[in-house]
């Protein structure tokens, strides 16, 4: 039984990076959670060194209720200060996803998204992810549900502090799509970043029996990882690259002009390590196996827990 601290901001990408990890440790360990939900106070402002400092400080004038964990993980940069708080209490195994941008070094291990890698020292406690933490879809429904069509689908990031989106990044694969008119299943699938006027472009300009998702509360990303043959994702979203990979399925990226350089940095390795191809209109088969980054990240973190627990696959290096 491994008794863990878990604690993440409030970001849905933060707490679905420790689920999906904390989800893939359960099939090889019992573990019992408590949670902490960093909600931004003032001092959250603050640098992480800064926030440590006032951590310190309060505990001090005010008693703070803890455990005797095994096993601290935390993912988002507010939550990575908490984490060697709570751990320097009894020197518990800690574990942060992301960069903590201080004490790097203070962590068992800090999980790093490859593109990540140019922006900071490397450390030898640093594991490196192809893209970011996510689950491997089960293709065990295709069977059930297999079209006599193949499916295409364009998933489509946006824009914000590392990106931006526009219609001339996506007019061309557009009218490409358009052009197939109903040999495949076409279906596009905003995220939460895609700007209006992008939504609004596609779904007057696409063609008629093509299908735009989310329809109202209808989201069907999941089952169009498991169902499609064939992906077209934005160059900007890191999370949905990721997802596709473990799916083992043709993905194609678009390009975007105004995009940060560690965004089109991750792409250029996967199409140099050929994971992904530009778009170009053409439709191939997968040149590379599925991906399974959570798993071995998990192998990794088990042999902290058990003498004889060795990886099967192969390393890449609230208050």
């Amino acid at each position: 039984m491994i008794d863990a601290f878990i604690i993440y901001d409030e970001k849905i990408s933060s707490k679905n990076q420790c689920e999906t990890l904390l989800s893939e440790l359960r099939k090889k360990k019992k573990i019992k959670c408590d949670y902490l939900i960093i909600k931004k106070n003032f001092f959250h402002y603050l640098p992480n060194a800064l926030i440590f400092l006032v951590l310190n400080f309060i505990s001090l004038f005010r008693s703070t209720k803890y455990k005797d964990y095994n096993l601290i993980l935390s993912c988002g940069r507010t939550a990575a200060p908490y984490n060697l708080f709570f751990s320097k209490k009894n020197y518990t195994k800690n574990y942060h996803i992301l960069d903590p941008y201080f004490r790097r070094g203070g962590f068992t291990k800090i999980i790093i998204p490859y593109h990540d890698h140019k922006k900071m020292r490397i450390y030898e406690n640093t594991i490196f992810t192809v893209g970011a933490l996510s689950k491997k879809t089960n293709l065990l429904k295709k069977v059930k549900y297999q079209k006599r069509k193949n499916i295409i689908s364009f998933l489509i990031g946006g824009s914000g502090k590392s990106s931006h989106l526009s219609i001339q990044d996506i007019e061309g694969c557009l009218r490409i799509l358009n052009d197939l008119k109903n040999k495949y299943i076409i279906n596009y699938c905003f995220s939460r970043r895609t700007p209006e006027k992008i939504k609004k472009y596609i779904i007057k300009n696409k063609y008629s029996s093509h299908i735009c998702y989310p329809q109202g509360n209808v989201n069907p990303y999941s089952e169009l990882l498991e169902l499609s043959n064939f992906f077209i994702v934005t160059q900007d979203s890191v999370g949905m690259i990721s997802d596709v990979l473990n799916t083992g399925k043709s993905i194609y990226i678009i390009e975007l002009k105004n995009i940060k350089s560690k965004l089109k940095e991750f792409s250029e390795f996967l199409i140099k390590e050929k994971y992904v191809r530009i778009f170009q209109g053409e439709f191939e088969k997968p040149s590379y196996k599925s991906l399974n980054e959570v798993n071995r990240v998990a192998n990794l973190i088990m042999r902290n827990f058990t003498n004889d627990y060795g990886s099967k696959s192969t390393d890449l290096d609230t208050f």
